[in-house]
């Protein structure tokens, strides 16, 4: 009897030592360890919710597919490779804190996350004191902690200058960020002091981590995966182009529907609306197309030298962008020309390229595919200046598209690369 006594009191001493422990752990709430910790062991899904505005959420910036939620996730499982992720996006375009509070319940609470990456300010700049901000910051911090989740911040990149949102604006609400993610104990990604260190280092860049004025492309995005998964593991974590995974198959959706015998609406920039429609049709004699040539001048040829895309094309452009989205195509085909301004400095370059590709996608998530060209494939001219090329390259890397090109010495006529492209080939 004394033994049975004895057995039942350290049973029982030991069952209140652990629930004194459990309600240590409770007290203590959720922190940024436990989730490395859970990242490293494996044994349970991760789930991580990023929230802020349009610069998380999946729009035309990064291609409409994938955005940094997508790249963290990545950057997550390449430092904790036994690491089982779920992230969640919940971005939503215009948003303030004020804004994301309103809808973090729904948004966020309900997701049952154990890590909420918070990235606010780039709308608060325009409409919210800074003082309002943080305490907005302050609130989404505790209701998370109160939801069992942990917490990093990210501050917001720098912007080219401009009067609605001055980079000395965006300064303050950053810091703000910073003295509330102290003031918690929360890790704070500081993407503007990195966008900043990055534009005074190297310009272009900085130049082809944007889409425009205010809003990061992928390589960008790519950019605020390595700082939130350095900030946590506290050492560098950097994604190469592999490790980001750009989707080979141009095509696997077109190519679906045809197979379906569905119809097929092109847009494409010449030659390429010739081009694909005919070699879509050799190799579906039965497809049903119809094909819309995009314009990528006001009229005529492509001027070169001067600003003749700015004060021709660019506008003739944005004004048949919104021609593609009523149209609803399957396929778009956009085809930076050689020629585009090509006496202008690389700036102008730059800013009318980004914005041939911008216009190339649906406002919001994927609703249509898109081939990007580089010029070769059309003009095989090797005196076409290659840093322009390679600058090409990465902004169509920065809209999450892996760009139709050339092998080296591939002198094959345009059309049996696109032909390639519609059997799926060429990845």
């Amino acid at each position: 009897m004394k033994t049975t006594n004895a057995l039942f009191l350290s049973v029982w001493l030991a069952a209140a030592a652990a629930g004194m422990a459990r309600a240590d752990d409770e007290k203590a709430g959720p922190s940024v360890a436990g989730v490395i910790g859970k990242l490293d062991a494996g044994a349970e899904t991760v789930r991580v919710v990023c929230f802020g505005d349009s610069i998380t959420g999946v729009y035309y910036h990064t291609g409409s597919r994938r955005a940094w939620t997508d790249m963290l996730g990545i950057a997550l499982r390449k430092q904790w490779p036994r690491a089982r992720v779920e992230t969640i996006n919940a971005g939503i375009s215009g948003n303030t804190t004020a804004q994301g509070l309103a809808r973090m319940e729904k948004d966020v609470i309900a997701r049952r996350p154990d890590l909420v990456a918070v990235m606010f300010g780039m709308n608060d700049a325009v409409a919210t004191p800074v003082e309002t901000y943080a305490a907005n910051l302050r609130r989404i911090a505790e209701n998370c902690r109160e939801a069992g989740a942990a917490v990093v911040f990210c501050t917001p990149n720098s912007v080219t200058e401009n009067p609605q949102r001055p980079n000395a604006r965006l300064a303050e609400f950053a810091a703000a960020m910073r003295r509330t993610g102290g003031d918690l104990g929360w890790p704070v990604a500081d993407a503007f002091a990195d966008w900043e260190a990055l534009r005074r280092r190297d310009f272009r860049e900085w130049t082809l981590s944007m889409s425009e004025t205010i809003h990061p492309n992928l390589n960008g995005h790519r950019r605020f995966a390595e700082l939130i998964a350095s900030e946590l593991a506290g050492k560098p974590v950097m994604l190469t182009d592999e490790d980001a995974g750009f989707a080979r198959d141009r095509l696997s959706r077109t190519r679906a529907r045809l197979e379906a015998g569905k119809p097929v609406k092109i847009v494409a920039m010449p030659p390429f609306d010739r081009l694909f429609a005919g070699e879509i049709r050799e190799r579906f004699p039965d497809a049903r197309l119809e094909v819309t040539p995009w314009p990528w001048s006001g009229a005529g040829p492509v001027q070169t030298g001067g600003d003749g895309w700015v004060a021709g094309g660019r506008a003739a452009a944005k004004g048949f962008a919104r021609e593609i989205r009523e149209r609803h195509p399957d396929l778009v085909v956009v085809a930076p020309p050689a020629s585009v301004n090509a006496g202008a400095d690389e700036a102008l370059f730059v800013a009318d390229a980004q914005w041939m590709l911008n216009l190339a996608f649906p406002f919001g998530r994927e609703e249509w595919e898109v081939v990007a060209v580089l010029p070769e494939v059309a003009e095989p001219d090797p005196s076409f200046d290659p840093i322009r090329r390679e600058i090409l390259k990465r902004m169509m890397l920065g809209k999450d598209v892996n760009p139709l090109t050339r092998g080296e010495g591939d002198r094959r006529p345009a059309a049996d690369l696109i032909r390639d492209t519609v059997a799926g080939e060429n990845g």
